[in-house]
Parts: structure tokens; sequence; C-alpha cells
């Protein structure tokens, strides 16, 4: 990769995604086993719950990513180092996240 990334960091985040995973998985377990989607569609009730499931997961996965760049700017020792070879690129994607953290922090 274009940057060196400290494993306490990777750890966080690899924890964040599994928690989120679980609690995911257990919220479309609950749905399906109470509501029965083949009756509604058929197969294609079922499919469009399992693409719902992939893209909800994409976005946990993207927010957490997010979430640790931000950390990785603040006072925590956890960094993420650019390699020599990698280009800087401005980015308002975390801007909302940074938000977010400095209300908590005031609070």
């Amino acid at each position: 990769g274009d940057a060196r990334v400290s494993w306490q960091l990777s750890a966080l985040g690899g924890a964040v995604v599994a928690c989120a995973y679980m609690l995911l998985q257990f919220v479309f377990q609950t749905y399906l086993i109470s509501v029965p989607a083949v009756s509604w569609y058929g197969a294609a009730g079922s499919i469009i719950l399992l693409l719902l499931f992939i893209y909800i997961l994409g976005i946990i996965f993207y927010a957490t990513a997010v979430g640790m760049y931000v950390v990785s700017e603040g006072d925590l020792p956890y960094h993420i180092t650019p390699r020599s070879y990698a280009r800087h690129m401005n980015s308002t994607e975390s801007g909302w996240m940074k938000k977010i953290i400095q209300y908590i922090k005031r609070t």
C-alpha cells in the first residue's frame, strides 16, 4: 500500500467492523426469521435482502475507514504514515467525522 498503518489502529478498525458486522447479521437474521420475505416476492425478495445486506456492510467498511483516518490525525499515538512515493490528496470526506469527534471532545 501507499501507507504504513499502526497495528493498534488496524486492530481498532477490525474490532469496530467485526462488532458492526455481528450486529448487522443479527438484525438481518431476526428480520428473515420473523418476516417471510420469500412469500412477498419469491426468490427475488431474498436477493433484494442480500443486496441490501452487502450495501450496508460496504457503508460500515467505508465509515470505519474514514473514522480510523480521523483517529490517526488526532492526539493519539496511532498514525498512518505515508510512504515516500505516495501523493497527498485533499479530501472533504472526513469532515463530518471530524465534527463529531470535536463535539465529543468538547462535552
